[in-house]
């Protein structure tokens, strides 16, 4: 358990979860002024819970077979990138109920399976942008709103399926955009 601790104004990451780092609890903590708060490497089973993520280049980001992890109820904002990254089989993972805010892209996703329900995604340039190989995303159930151009952009080939359903959205410049 990683409790209540402040990360801030490192080089690399606020905290890193490298290779088979599997089952850890990140709660209650503050990661700011970092490359990225939160680096999730080939682990899982975590649960990043009710931390601060603000401020940094990326918010959290997962990769290299990082699956079935649980992002919940954290505050993801002010960083200048993206504020949720899942590349590289970052698959199966579960991220509901966080405010993610002022980012340049709220959720950036090129993986599969994944679940983002009952999320706040608010004033960030895209609310939640799907990419190259990401299939099988369900959306569901989340509040899109203020984004300066889509609350969702996918750019997918032909042959790859994402699910988006009871999603409201409200005040963005654009519609959602698809296109192969």
């Amino acid at each position: 358990i990683i409790r209540n601790n402040i990360s801030y104004n490192n080089k690399g990451h606020g905290l890193m979860l490298h290779e088979q780092s599997d089952r850890n609890t990140i709660e209650g903590n503050k990661f700011y002024g970092n490359a990225d708060g939160i680096f999730i490497n080939d682990s899982h089973y975590n649960a990043i819970a009710r931390n601060q993520i603000y401020a940094n280049a990326n918010g959290v980001r997962a990769n290299k077979n990082s699956r079935e992890n649980l992002v919940e109820k954290n505050r993801i904002y002010d960083n200048a990138g993206i504020g949720m990254y899942l590349y590289g089989n970052a698959d199966k993972n579960v991220i509901k109920e966080n405010l993610i805010a002022r980012n340049r892209y709220g959720v950036y996703v090129k993986s599969n399976d994944n679940q983002f329900t009952g999320n706040t995604v608010s004033h960030n340039k895209v609310g939640f942008y799907l990419l190259a190989k990401g299939s099988g995303n369900k959306i569901v159930g989340n509040e899109i709103s203020y984004t300066d151009s889509y609350p969702v952009y996918a750019k997918l080939s032909g042959d790859l399926q994402n699910f988006l359903s009871n999603n409201v959205l409200t005040r963005n410049k654009r519609e959602i955009y698809a296109r192969e």
